[in-house]
């Protein structure tokens, strides 16, 4: 059996490169590759993971799906009426979640971590080099008075 080999042709990448500007629109991955015409997910995925332009395409993409979909979120929210609240509650929740995987530095949750208390032991290691919370300290586990 002949092994495929991992370029695309130019006529493959062609259409990788338009399911990429279909995806930067909003559109998901599966819908796209069910059409007729269009290249099977695996097809895609396979083109992409063995192109690093395409790679780079593709990445690019689903970045701006995630704006796509941050858009999408605002006008659902905006034309949402009464009797479609709950229903567009759960979509709206489904397509924020996935904006924050696609961009989680944009759509993600934002963590503060606030401390109070007192403060842990912390052990900063430096290649072999372990320096305790309190600063280095000598062979014997003494620390040096401070220079002055």
């Amino acid at each position: 059996m002949a092994r495929r080999s991992k370029t695309p042709t130019e006529a493959l990448r062609l259409k990788v490169l338009a399911v990429c500007a279909r995806i930067a629109k909003g559109e998901t991955l599966t819908r796209i590759c069910k059409e007729k015409g269009q290249p099977s997910r695996d097809t895609v995925m396979d083109c992409v993971t063995g192109d690093a332009d395409l790679a780079t395409v593709y990445a690019r993409a689903r970045s701006s799906q995630a704006d796509a979909l941050f858009e999408k979120i605002v006008q659902m929210a905006e034309d949402t009426k009464p009797e479609d609240a709950n229903a567009n509650r759960v979509k709206i929740d489904a397509l924020k979640w996935v904006a924050s995987k696609l961009a989680p530095r944009r759509y993600g949750d934002r963590l503060e971590l606030e401390h109070s208390g007192e403060q842990p032991n912390v052990v900063v290691r430096i290649g072999n080099t372990v320096i305790p919370q309190g600063g280095p300290t000598n062979a014997r586990g003494v620390q040096p008075p401070p220079h002055g």
